[in-house]
């Protein structure tokens, strides 16, 4: 699912958001094709979530961009700010298709003080993506994190911060642990109670199909086994298969209705 490639010279490094990690965008190449996409140099825990992230929620039919695990040579970027503090001559980097897409935080910019809600209620995923973001543990959805394009169609990118965070250890890893939800909040704000209990059954439905995932497969998949020691390895693959059983249940406690009987997730 993530393919592996390797970066193009002549990539540009973006200087527009201060405080992101290094990341270009240019060509990559994979197999024999070539495409344009933005590459992102991470430290080792960021890299992980976002090669998962991205497996995961693409097995489940949430819309993601295509990432690609890719070797990135300091011979073609001899001005790399991570390189040359590290005194690397090679690295791994995760890069994501470049899509026809703006950031939902600059869409917003240009809108209504009304965009934010007219957004989520025109996006067909908006209930399955809180679902996701609770099962990956994610608490940096906000809309910069969401790429938009024409209405009704959006994005999610950027999970770097997921499964508890960008630093994560394996203790941290307790399938219980709770974090903020910010497209489920956004269902307790804008959402009536009638619209919630549909929103209720409708987190339960995809639950129960983030359920049927090979977990252990998907870290396969993802490449991650290659970036972690075999401890962490397994806490995280614990992680991914034990916390999916109890995402409409946090998903219920979010929207003031925990006790909806819906039937346990299998």
């Amino acid at each position: 699912m993530i393919e592996l490639g390797h970066a193009l010279p002549g990539g540009t490094i973006l200087t527009d958001d201060k405080g992101v990690n290094e990341t270009y965008r240019g060509l990559i190449e994979v197999g024999s094709a070539r495409l344009l996409a933005y590459v992102k140099l991470l430290p080792d825990r960021q890299l992980v979530n976002e090669l998962l992230a991205s497996v995961l929620g693409r097995i489940v039919g949430l819309p993601i961009p295509r990432g690609f695990l890719v070797e990135v040579r300091r011979t073609d970027y001899p001005n790399s700010p991570v390189m040359t503090a590290h005194g690397l001559t090679v690295a791994p980097a995760f890069a994501v298709e470049a899509l026809p897409c703006q950031s939902a935080l600059r869409h917003l910019d240009l809108q209504s003080p009304m965009a934010w809600e007219q957004l989520l209620r025109a996006w067909p995923h908006w209930y399955s993506a809180a679902a996701f973001d609770d099962w990956i543990a994610n608490a940096d959805r906000h809309p910069g994190n969401l790429l938009v394009g024409a209405p009704g169609e959006a994005w999610l990118i950027d999970h770097g911060h997921a499964f508890t965070g960008d630093k994560w250890q394996a203790l941290n890893l307790r399938p219980d642990v709770i974090t903020a939800n910010q497209l489920g909040q956004a269902m307790t704000a804008l959402l009536q109670p009638p619209e919630k209990a549909l929103a209720m059954q409708a987190c339960h439905v995809v639950a129960q199909r983030f359920s049927s995932v090979d977990t252990v497969q998907a870290t396969r998949l993802a490449h991650v086994v290659t970036q972690l020691s075999a401890p962490d390895f397994d806490a995280l693959t614990r992680f991914v298969t034990e916390r999916v059983h109890s995402v409409a249940s946090r998903i219920g406690s979010i929207l003031g209705i925990p006790g909806l009987p819906l039937g346990p997730v299998p």
